[in-house]
């Protein structure tokens, strides 16, 4: 019985560990060029968190947080979005959106996960296991 159990932690670590050490080193590709922000990607569970200022900066948006109102906003030619980390909603041109996970604050910075960010930014996010990064296009 005890063999059996160490066989299927074994089993089990072996599976889990190479996702988390891959994961733990995603670049960021914004619009086909590599972007080197101050902070890297989050591996969280299954989730790839990125972060905010950095994609939204690099699709040509300004991002700006609204200390009163504690928000990230975020302006773009015929996009404006209102977020506020740890909030399952927000504001995208006058209508209320909703966020399956919430933004975080890690490391003082805004992160995301990549689904959350394509609802934001209008944008189509992929993960490139194969290259190691987060693919944003858009």
């Amino acid at each position: 019985m005890r063999a059996k159990a160490i066989f299927i932690l074994t089993l089990c670590l072996l599976l889990v560990m190479p996702a988390f050490s891959e994961a733990a080193n995603y670049s960021l590709v914004v619009n086909q060029f590599l972007i080197n922000p101050d902070v890297t990607p989050v591996v969280e569970g299954r989730n790839i968190l990125v972060p905010l200022r950095a994609v939204a900066e690099a699709t040509g948006a300004e991002v700006v947080y609204d200390e009163s109102q504690r928000a990230v906003v975020i302006n773009r030619q015929g996009l404006t979005v209102r977020i506020w980390p740890g909030k399952y909603t927000g504001v995208k041109n006058g209508s209320k959106i909703f966020l399956v996970k919430p933004p975080q604050i890690i490391q003082n910075r805004t992160f995301v996960t990549r689904e959350e960010l394509a609802k934001i930014l209008e944008v189509k996010t992929f993960l490139s296991v194969r290259l190691g990064s987060v693919v944003i296009e858009g």
